[in-house]
């Protein structure tokens, strides 16, 4: 504490000014003791105070008196990390990020489902992947590009001369080979078509295609032209114009859209503009024609095996081949072909198993013998017999060694033996969608409004 009489001055007379805390206003002394603690507030204080601060490894403390400072021994940089692993450190601000380089080997990569099932994928000493054990198919089978072509066909041959109604002429040149056809303007607000024909037993949903090859003539030649399917409005018809085609050499043109019906009618010039709004009108002229033809352009054809490791979907699956009846086959027509489709179930995804024995049986109980691979795909097996000419009964059963069928009769004599299953591989019941009825990603069109059209019969 300082004394009173030192910060006022000793000695006698009138006092004028003072040094903080004290202060002289109008002859007053005055104390201001705001800025200091008494004695209770000192103890508050003191009593929080740390006497003695003490770490754990990595944590220490560095310096001296009233200065100290927490250090940690633990460095991010100096954690090393092994091959496939990028580590970047930062030892100011303690942080350590790792991200995978690719280069990283182990002998299995382990995966789980959303059911918490642990799958391995490793490989062998052959180089073979292996999915929990199984072998996959590695890409030295897989083809980069498939050599698909389209499935062609022919509703109309090709012609010069094809059976057509419309306001135009369709007449065929001298020599024969191609056609010369006109084109009315239609000025009306209702417009018909100045050529069209009818095609049936189409397939709704599959592409056709007209197709023909077309050249300007030297005088009067048409500016465009129009070639669409009737589908009541759904699909705008092609227009070519003029100006790509040539007086000199034939050009192809074309027009492909899917069936609306299983009956339409191709045509050619104008179309029907209340169905096709936004549709350019067909000019008036001539136009040379040739190999005028219709044909079906759905679909495409793979000419030689297709192995598929995963599922493969479609509408209608069924077998095409030439048939086997050699008598059927004539030379210069067409071949005869022979189409099954595929047997279909809802009660086994993943697929359905099906074998046939027949046995002869000289006691009222035998045994059949499947292959060993049998009790590692099938489950859920059913086994029917039946007799063979005569009124006996019978029935099966599998044995507990997963291969064995035993078979049980009232009669001696020869039995068929049906045997189905549902699979149970990992393909099938992994790979192979379970839903049997499901809503897919298109959304459902509206169906189109036929309109009549005066000008058909």
């Amino acid at each position: 504490m300082t004394d009173i009489l030192t910060l006022i001055g000793a000695g006698g007379g009138t006092v004028t000014s003072a040094t903080l805390p004290l202060s002289i206003a109008n002859g007053v002394l005055s104390i201001d003791l705001s800025s200091y603690s008494d004695t209770v507030a000192v103890n508050t204080l003191l009593a929080n105070k740390i006497d003695t601060v003490t770490v754990a490894a990595p944590l220490t403390v560095s310096g001296a008196g009233a200065s100290r400072a927490l250090t940690t021994l633990w460095k991010p940089s100096t954690v090393s990390v092994g091959a496939g692993l990028f580590s970047l450190a930062s030892d100011v601000n303690g942080t350590r990020s790792l991200s995978l380089t690719g280069t990283e080997s182990r002998t299995a990569l382990k995966l789980q489902d959303a059911s918490s099932v642990i799958r391995d994928l490793t490989s062998n000493t052959s180089g073979d992947l292996l999915w929990d054990t199984a072998k996959l198919a590695v890409d030295a089978a897989k083809q980069d590009v498939l050599a698909l072509t389209p499935l062609y066909q022919a509703i109309i041959s090709p012609t010069a001369m094809p059976t057509r109604l419309g306001a135009g002429t369709w007449t065929a040149s001298t020599p024969a080979g191609h056609a010369i056809v006109t084109f009315p303007q239609q000025t009306q607000t209702w417009v018909g078509w100045d050529h069209y024909g009818t095609v049936a037993s189409l397939t709704v949903g599959n592409s056709y295609t007209i197709s023909l090859e077309v050249m300007l003539p030297a005088s009067g030649a048409v500016s465009n032209l129009n070639i669409g399917f009737y589908d009541g409005g759904a699909h705008n018809p092609t227009e070519i114009l003029a100006t790509s085609l040539s007086t000199s050499s034939w050009t192809l043109v074309s027009h492909t859209s899917p069936a609306a019906w299983a009956r339409q009618d191709w045509y050619l010039g104008c179309s029907y503009l209340a169905s096709y709004p936004t549709a350019s009108l067909q000019s008036a002229g001539t136009l040379l024609v040739k190999d005028f033809q219709v044909y079906s352009s759905g679909g495409l054809q793979w000419a030689t095996s297709l192995d598929v490791t995963g599922t493969f979907s479609a509408a209608s699956k069924s077998f095409d081949i030439v048939h086997p009846d050699a008598s059927l086959q004539i030379p210069g027509e067409k071949e005869w072909r022979l189409r099954h489709w595929c047997v279909e179930s809802a009660d086994s995804a993943g697929g359905l198993l099906m074998y046939r024995r027949t046995m002869s049986m000289e006691s009222t109980t035998a045994t059949l013998e499947m292959p060993t691979w049998f009790k590692h795909i099938a489950k859920d097996v059913i086994i029917q017999v039946t007799p063979f000419m005569h009124f006996g009964s019978a029935y099966g059963q599998l044995l507990e060694d997963g291969v064995t069928i035993k078979v049980h009769a009232t009669t001696v004599g020869k039995w068929h033996v049906l045997i189905t299953a549902a699979r149970k591989d990992p393909c099938a019941v992994c790979q192979c969608p379970r839903e049997i009825e499901y809503k897919g990603t298109n959304i459902v069109p509206e169906p189109p409004q036929p309109k009549t059209n005066p000008a058909l019969t």
